[in-house]
């Protein structure tokens, strides 16, 4: 794949090394005057140097095509020796020996394919890293910065070379993310496992051993060498003592994400020491803090270990939880479920508890649960902006309890104020639709999104209409119309309905003097085969200006140079066949165009 970069060597040559004359390199086609400088630069260039490789004049804007990644002419200036041909020919680029290239070209040179996204982009830093070794250590900063591990035995690989290379990596890792696998992704590992089983043994090696090694004691090669025979839901038995021993190493983490798609998600002991491993430790020893996370995406139980290390971490200013319960039991272990006689003793009273304290989390701004109880809990004298959340009931008397409890701690909420809220729910009904806009508007009246309301059909519509406007800063609204019948099945009825969200702009609202209102109609949260409004999509999706992602944050959530974290659906990969798509939704703006996605 060719990839093109403007001006790179351009700007390290001329910029960097103040040359006279300005001279460029360009992987590409040979050139009739090719083989005259070929034959002068195998004289000081490596053999390896490929036939497809010349110096030419700057004549227009140059253009660095990387066909070949692994060989760049950084690392063979240093042995250019001055000489020149006619400029008729081919003219050499004028480079003293004792001239090296700063460490800010490496950096420039490895900006331009970082941030390029292809497919290739992992596989190109790793080449860079084997021409040199200033841009070794480019690449590896860029390579090594935002990790993601999909696959056990890749991850352990990866924990494995991090703790082996705990003083150079450690310190470059801010981000990482780990996928547990699914039943597809088990049956692969073991596929690949055997694999490398049969491999071992042609080699005299025995690889079915498994590392018997615990999270106790010193960090060793050996204690995460084997990948592990034995599978539980497609993760080896070495998976998280991989993690546990490679967080440790990772000094300036910054950004962490746990998805545990299958398996025990009671693991949250991995975020301790090494030597938490054990059954039972007291929860009350001080933890030394080893990293500071600004996001941390949790799908661990929720128990004593991530309470504990949720305490220490200060700086957390966007947490999603998947799991919450009101009390954490202080029996720390790593490895079993509750079990019947530990619930029992839950009953009796017979077990202690931790809970988080108050001034704990002190930065958060952005809390997502599924859980309104930890809501509850956390967003009191805290400063956080955006919370999203679901009922967890299907009786109306008891979602109503859960609403009070949530508006309750809303309005205990520290700082500038609740700025987002998205309250999902198994049933949108237009009568509680109702109730949360009565009961939000009085705690939150400076919310700029809102969401998800079902829109009333009769007259009540005009009353939901009339209590919105009370919400002085409102941007955007997410509206649930699946229960219209008949349904409005026209994109001029679509629009009509968009047409009166005009209604419920507030005159002192600052989007009625910057941009329209927007509105997020969500159609089906099941199956949309048969649905009446699939006829309204096009074959395939509408991109709409500059990305799909990108727009909608200038539309709906781009509020003082912040992004809402609204919803995870909002990305800019499509599916091609709509039919099969289990959640449409279309946006409409208020200036006669009209963009759908599908997520």
């Amino acid at each position: 794949m060719l990839i093109n970069y403007h001006v790179i060597l351009l700007r390290c040559v001329c910029t960097f090394f103040r040359l006279k004359a300005s001279y460029c390199l360009e992987l590409g086609t040979p050139q009739p005057s090719f083989s005259i400088a070929h034959g002068l630069l195998l004289l000081y260039f490596s053999p390896s140097l490929p036939r497809t490789t010349r110096i030419t004049p700057q004549t227009t804007v140059p253009r660095l095509y990387f066909s070949i990644i692994r060989v760049l002419l950084f690392s063979y200036f240093p042995l250019l020796v001055s000489q020149r041909l006619p400029a008729a020919e081919v003219a050499l680029c004028f480079v003293p020996i004792w001239m090296e290239l700063p460490l800010e070209a490496y950096y420039l040179v490895i900006s331009y394919i970082d941030n390029f996204e292809s497919a290739t982009r992992l596989s190109d830093l790793c080449a860079l890293m084997l021409t040199s070794k200033k841009l070794k250590r480019a690449a590896e900063r860029a390579l090594y910065r935002d990790m993601r591990l999909d696959s056990p035995r890749k991850t352990i690989l990866a924990c494995r070379t991090l703790v082996e290379n705990e003083r150079r990596l450690g310190e470059l890792v801010l981000s990482m993310t780990i996928h547990t696998s699914t039943q597809e992704r088990a049956s692969s590992f073991i596929q690949e496992d055997d694999e490398e089983d049969e491999e071992a043994e042609r080699r005299g090696r025995n690889s079915n051993s498994v590392s018997n090694a615990t999270i106790t004691g010193d960090v060793t090669s050996s204690s995460i060498d084997a990948v592990g025979a034995d599978v539980n839901y497609g993760i080896p038995e070495t998976f998280w003592p991989a993690i546990s021993f490679a967080l440790q190493c990772l000094r300036r983490l910054q950004h962490l994400h746990v998805h545990i798609e299958s398996g025990n998600s009671r693991c949250a002991w991995v975020l301790w020491e090494r030597d938490l491993g054990e059954d039972t430790v007291n929860i009350t020893d001080p933890i030394p803090s080893r990293f500071k996370l600004k996001t941390f995406y949790s799908d661990f139980t929720w128990d004593a270990h991530l309470v504990k290390f949720l305490s220490e971490q200060d700086q957390i200013q966007v947490l999603h939880l998947a799991d919450y319960r009101p009390l954490a039991t202080s029996q720390l272990r790593g490895d079993n479920e509750m079990d019947v006689s530990e619930s029992d003793n839950v009953a009796s009273g017979t077990t202690s508890y931790i809970a988080l304290s108050q001034e704990a989390l002190p930065a958060l701004t952005i809390l997502e649960c599924p859980f309104i109880d930890a809501i509850v809990l956390l967003a009191p004298n805290r400063p956080i902006t955006c919370v999203k959340t679901c009922f967890s009931h299907e009786d109306i008397f008891s979602k109503i309890d859960e609403l009070e409890d949530l508006c309750n701690a809303l309005s205990k909420i520290s700082g500038s104020g609740l700025e987002s809220l998205d309250l999902a729910d198994a049933s949108y009904e237009e009568g509680f639709s109702m109730v949360i806009l009565e009961s939000i508007v009085r705690v939150a009246p400076g919310l700029r999104y809102l969401g998800t309301l079902a829109l009333p059909v009769g007259v009540e519509r005009l009353q939901f209409y009339g209590m919105l406007r009370r919400f002085h800063a409102l941007y955007a609204i997410e509206l649930e119309l699946s229960d219209w019948d008949p349904a409005p099945g026209s994109p001029r009825a679509l629009r009509a309905i968009a047409k009166e969200a005009d209604l419920l702009t507030p005159l002192n609202s600052p989007c009625s003097l910057t941009r329209p209102f927007s509105i997020l109609m969500i159609f089906s949260r099941a199956s949309t085969g048969d649905h009446p409004f699939m006829s309204l999509f096009p074959s395939s999706p509408r991109i709409l200006r500059g990305s799909l992602c990108d727009d909608l944050k200038r539309h709906l959530v781009t509020l003082d140079n912040r992004y809402f974290t609204i919803e995870n659906r909002y990305h800019t990969r499509h599916s091609e066949n709509l039919v099969d798509v289990s959640l449409i939704i279309l946006f409409i703006s208020l200036e006669d165009e009209m963009y759908w996605y599908s997520v």
